[in-house]
């Protein structure tokens, strides 16, 4: 198709009246405002953060001798730029790119950025720079675009005028997932009904009863779960839906969505997740009966592991570590008690984490153990504490290694001074260095860049001073701009 065909038919389509209110929102309903081109006045430091750094390493990368290593960066660059509002200097990022092949390759990277930051109006422009562009995929960018920016009803226009049935399925279920994450359940489960792909259908219908178990909405799980069934009458959704309404701590729903699972692994990591509930809520006769019902020991044994921790984390430690003594095995008895450790030191009872800690026969959960209680000291402002409990680790590399999160972990406190007082006494220089720079990301985080800056400046390698720029500006984002990117079905943890 020749340059300018897909835009110009995209803003046909774009253009063409509203569909009807079922398919997003009321006829009388505002049209959703132009997203913004990055950040606004006052928008958070971390992202202004992230567009400073990627701005100095798109100055850097053309300086990359490798023709490969450079132009994976820059289209990395492009992208990340995109995603973070700053389609501008995401376009000067890919006009270093030096084919025209490439450059292409970096727009379509750019289009993915701006489709996770919502901005369908950009999509557009930047396919149109693009010769050749694959018409279903750039209408797929623009509806998750349309998405994101809470357009259901344009999106799903844009979605179903795809021609290809496979990024059609993908589109349709983007969309979906993206309103099951913004709270839309309805709108999901409307979006759902216009897959053609079974299985797709199948999985979008599953997640949205899970998200609403996790409402506690039963009459919406039932109603879910009873379109799911119209499409595979047999399929195994029981078990997702289930644990769903475990975590919720809701014991009888989750009983009840545990007895049609007939597959007998998926029942009995349930019937381990409800065990694990009925602890949290103190009915530890129940939890032990619903263990009880367990079939493979394995399955039974982890899940006495995993009631203990719960026990613990609901506050009651003493009958934690009863429960834990019922495991036989030494690994499995040294797990549960790591749990309990941590749970024990996130209540702030370091000396009774200190104690638990010092009963597990396995010396690697006792490190895990130790590092929980030294990390928690440190949250709670007691460096001095923290880094006494790391001390005790019998190894010299377990203690520089503690030594080295806790200084992590006073930067993420805010106290940086620390940190750095901290992280200077790590005798090995490696550690001691890669430490120094995780600080100089927490210091980002709050708007302050000078500090990897710096540390970028100091690289002789070009491909260096870029590596640390975009790994710190990469780390930034991923920890603080938490949705989901464009096609990832999962939602983020």
């Amino acid at each position: 198709m020749r340059r300018g065909c897909v835009v110009a038919a995209l803003l046909v389509l774009l253009a063409a009246p509203a569909p009807a209110p079922a398919q997003g929102s009321p006829p009388d309903a505002p049209p959703p405002p132009a997203p913004a081109q990055g950040p606004p006045p006052g928008a958070p430091p971390a992202l202004a953060a992230v567009r400073t750094l990627l701005a100095r390493a798109s100055r850097e990368a053309p300086a990359i001798e490798n023709a490969v290593t450079q132009a994976a960066y820059l289209m990395n660059i492009a992208e990340l730029q995109a995603r973070a509002g700053d389609a501008d200097g995401a376009r000067k990022t890919v006009a270093a790119l030096r084919s025209p092949g490439l450059k292409a390759m970096g727009l379509l990277r750019l289009a993915q950025g701006q489709a996770a930051a919502g901005d369908a109006a950009g999509i557009l422009r930047t396919i149109e720079q693009v010769k050749g562009a694959d018409t279903a995929k750039t209408m797929a960018l623009v509806a998750a675009a349309q998405a994101r920016a809470r357009d259901a009803s344009a999106a799903v226009k844009t979605a179903t005028a795809i021609q290809s049935p496979g990024w059609r399925n993908a589109t349709l279920r983007e969309i979906a997932m993206v309103q099951r994450d913004t709270g839309d359940l309805e709108g999901a489960l409307r979006t759902a009904a216009l897959l053609e792909n079974p299985t797709a259908k199948l999985d979008t219908f599953r997640d949205v009863a899970v998200a609403y178990a996790r409402l506690g909405d039963a009459k919406g799980v039932d109603e879910t779960t009873v379109a799911a069934f119209r499409v595979i009458p047999d399929a195994n959704i029981w078990p997702a839906i289930a644990e769903a309404w475990a975590e919720r701590g809701d014991v009888k729903g989750a009983l009840q969505s545990a007895v049609p699972i007939v597959d007998p692994h998926s029942r009995d990591r349930t019937l381990g997740r409800i065990a694990a509930a009925q602890a949290t809520a103190g009915d530890l006769p129940a939890a032990l009966q619903t263990i009880a019902s367990i079939q493979g020991e394995p399955r039974r044994l982890a899940a006495i592991r995993d009631v203990a921790i719960a026990q613990a984390q609901a506050g009651d430690v003493t009958g934690a570590l009863l429960t834990a003594g019922r495991l036989p095995h030494a690994n499995l008895r040294s797990a549960a008690l790591r749990g309990i450790v941590e749970a024990q030191a996130k209540a702030g009872d370091f000396a009774g984490a200190l104690r638990t800690a010092g009963t597990m026969p396995d010396g690697n959960d006792m490190n895990l153990a130790r590092r929980a209680i030294a990390l928690a000291q440190t949250r709670a402002g007691d460096g001095a504490a923290a880094l006494s409990t790391a001390g005790a680790a019998p190894r010299e590399g377990d203690r520089l290694r503690l030594a080295a999160d806790i200084a992590v972990g006073q930067a993420e406190a805010g106290d940086l001074a620390g940190a750095r007082q901290t992280a200077s006494a790590i005798p090995d220089r490696s550690l001691r260095d890669a430490t120094g720079f995780r600080i100089l990301i927490e210091q980002a985080k709050r708007g302050d860049t000078s500090g990897v800056l710096a540390w970028a400046a100091a690289q002789a390698a070009p491909d260096q001073k870029v590596r640390y720029l975009f790994d710190a500006a990469s780390t930034i984002m991923e920890a603080t701009q938490r949705e989901r990117r464009p096609f990832e079905t999962a939602p983020r943890p």
